[in-house]
């Protein structure tokens, strides 16, 4: 099943979205879609390009199926298209598309056609084109510049279609780049040529080519098209046809061209007869559309029904002309005006609300801590607080409970504490130890708490005779 690479040109720039293909298959299928300026240029040449070789497709139309490529070694596949019509050539940019190794085995049997095998093969299929002019369906037969009616006997030279002239003489001395030296080059001496030996002179009639090879005549073409009958009549009429205008059955405008062939042309003399009932050359200004005043003017005073803002207050609570209006003229309660909790009207007697017990007891009542449940409370400190600062103090020793505030100086280094970025020299740093401790069972954890801007806290744990690492949790 063959898969299509669809391939977009405009403006000579060529874009794809198909992104990679296999080597070694002849199942893809090129689709250009070309814009309008390769109109002009039927006949088209698709070309692969891979590490170390090439191949083209000649085709008309939009379509054509792509040469295999035929290695494995090509990471990269580059696609485009170009045409030769007269003098006039056009190309478009490559599209890239990744390339992947395909299983091969043995080489090909039938290399790819070059361009003038296709050119061939493309004169014996009745193309009616061998050059960039394209075929005419109009009796014409164009090869390469020359145009040929289908009137007479076309002869087609070897120059005609672009040979090179060894491939007419067939001789070795008509090579352009033959190898220098004597028999056989650097090969080695030439044994026999076609089962001949000695002085072998080979002609083109020892090719097996096909006639139409050796005598590059139209008339030997095996399957030539006979161009008498392309174009049989044209509108009914037969023989040397000349098509005008005037025979497509267009109407008139189209022949001429003219706004007087309309046949319904507007008469615009009579489009506008009059405005506002005048005629002529007639101009209308603002007072000719029937508006209200005020829309002419802008004027509030031209407002037919304008309020009267000087009647619109004629009383506040009863008083006219500059009316001041005080908290006191609301009729507010008392307390709304003072805002005191002694013009409240039915405020409560604190007196008769007052506590009349405590937990059950009356009168003078004292508590202790046993009152509230806190028979097991001493004043005794949870967590002793060091008020004093302790210098050069070895860690390891502090096993007590409590808060301390240490430090090492120059002559009195901290021992075993953490370092932080700010606590880096023994000599100089602050820490704020505080001890957990369960003396009884040789347990403490201590929790060091820098001093410093850097606010590092480090965490070590004391248990079967030995402190662990300081470990940084902040």
């Amino acid at each position: 099943m063959s898969k299509t690479i669809e391939i977009s040109v405009k403006d000579k720039i060529a874009k794809t979205d198909f992104d990679e293909i296999v080597s070694f298959n002849s199942v893809y299928r090129l689709k250009f879609m070309l814009d309008e300026e390769w109109a002009e240029f039927p006949n088209r040449v698709a070309v692969v390009a891979w590490e170390g070789g090439a191949a083209e497709k000649l085709f008309t139309g939009d379509e054509c199926d792509m040469p295999a490529i035929d290695s494995a070694h090509s990471e990269y596949v580059f696609l485009g298209v170009y045409s030769v019509s007269d003098s006039k050539r056009i190309a478009s940019s490559f599209v890239r598309l990744r390339c992947r190794a395909g299983t091969f085995g043995a080489p090909q049997t039938k290399p790819v056609e070059s361009l003038h095998e296709q050119i061939l093969d493309l004169l014996n299929k009745g193309g009616g084109s061998a050059g960039g002019g394209g075929g005419k369906n109009d009796g014409t037969l164009t090869i390469g510049d020359k145009s040929y009616d289908g009137s007479r006997d076309v002869t087609v030279e070897a120059d005609d279609l672009g040979l090179a002239r060894v491939a007419v003489s067939g001789s070795y001395n008509d090579l352009t780049d033959k190898p220098a030296g004597g028999a056989g080059g650097a090969g080695g001496g030439v044994t026999s040529v076609n089962g001949k030996t000695g002085e072998v002179i080979i002609s083109k009639h020892d090719l097996g080519l096909a006639e139409v090879a050796l005598t590059g005549s139209f008339n030997d073409l095996t399957d030539a098209p006979d161009f008498k009958a392309i174009v049989t009549s044209v509108n009914g009429k037969k023989g040397d046809v000349i098509v005008s205008k005037n025979d497509l059955g267009l109407a008139e405008v189209a022949i001429s061209g003219s706004f007087e062939d309309l046949v319904d042309a507007p008469d615009f003399n009579a489009i506008v007869t009059s405005v506002n009932g005048k005629k002529g050359d007639v101009i209308v200004s603002k007072n000719d559309l029937g508006l209200a005043k005020v829309a002419i003017s802008g004027s509030f005073d031209d407002l037919v029904d304008a309020p009267d803002f000087n009647a619109i207050v004629t009383s506040v609570n009863g008083k006219k002309g500059d009316v001041i209006v005080s908290k006191n003229d609301l009729g507010l309660a008392q307390v709304a005006l003072t805002g005191s909790y002694n013009d409240l009207t039915d405020k409560p007697s604190l007196e008769s609300a007052g506590v009349r017990s405590i937990n059950g007891k009356t009168g003078d009542i004292m508590f202790t801590k046993s009152d509230l449940g806190l028979g097991l409370l001493t004043n005794d400190p949870q967590m002793p607080i060091g008020t004093n600062l302790m210098d050069g103090v070895d860690l390891n020793s502090m096993k007590k409970m409590g808060f301390f505030h240490v430090r090492g100086l120059s002559n009195a280094p901290l021992l075993n504490a953490p370092m932080s970025r700010e606590n880096v020299l023994d000599n100089d740093m602050r820490w704020c130890i505080m001890v957990l401790a369960q003396e009884e069972e040789n347990l403490a954890v201590q929790v060091a708490f820098s001093e410093r801007s850097d606010a590092s806290v480090h965490i070590r744990t004391f248990s079967s005779g030995s402190w662990t690492s300081w470990e940084k949790i902040v």
